[in-house]
C-alpha cells in the first residue's frame, strides 16, 4: 500500500518499490524513510556529493566516471541472482562501508532521480534500488 504523500505518487520509479508482485513491497514504517527528491533540489545534491562543479552537458562524463571508480562484486552470472547471492552482496556492502544503519543516505539514479533514505532501508532492499537492467545502473 502506498502511502497518501503526494511526492510518493509523483516519483518516476514508484512501482520498484510498491509492487509486490514484480518486485518490492514497502511497509509503511519503511516508506516513512523513503524520501523521492524533488528534480532541482536532485540536481544541487549531485553537483555538491557526487561530482562537484559540473554542470548538465557534464552530467553523463560524471555518471561513467562514477560507474568506473566503484568496485562492484564479480558476478558469475549475468541473470537473475541465485539463492543466497543478494546475502552475500549485502555483506560485501556492509564491510565496504561500515557505516551506522541510521546513517542518511542520498541515492541516484542520475542527476535528476534520487531519494533519501537510510543505509538499513538501503541495504535491505538493495536490488531493488539497483539492477542491471536499469539504464543508469551503479550497482
Amino acid at each position: 500500500m502506498l502511502p497518501d504523500r503526494q511526492e510518493l505518487k509523483t516519483f518516476e520509479l514508484i512501482w520498484r518499490f510498491n509492487d509486490a508482485d514484480k518486485y518490492t513491497q514497502l511497509s509503511i514504517e519503511e516508506f516513512t524513510r523513503f524520501h523521492p527528491i524533488e528534480v532541482n533540489e536532485s540536481l544541487e545534491l549531485w553537483k555538491k556529493y557526487v561530482y562537484p562543479g559540473t554542470n548538465l552537458t557534464e552530467r553523463h562524463l560524471s555518471e561513467l566516471y562514477a560507474r568506473e571508480s566503484i568496485a562492484r562484486p564479480v558476478r558469475t552470472n549475468s541473470g537473475q541472482l541465485i539463492e543466497g547471492e543478494e546475502i552475500e552482496v549485502t555483506k560485501w556492502l556492509e564491510n565496504q562501508f561500515p557505516i551506522a544503519k541510521d546513517s542518511l543516505l542520498f541515492f541516484f539514479w542520475h542527476a535528476e532521480v534520487s531519494v533519501k533514505t537510510d543505509w538499513e532501508l538501503f541495504l535491505s532492499h538493495w536490488d531493488d534500488f539497483c539492477y542491471p537492467s536499469d539504464d543508469s545502473w551503479f550497482c
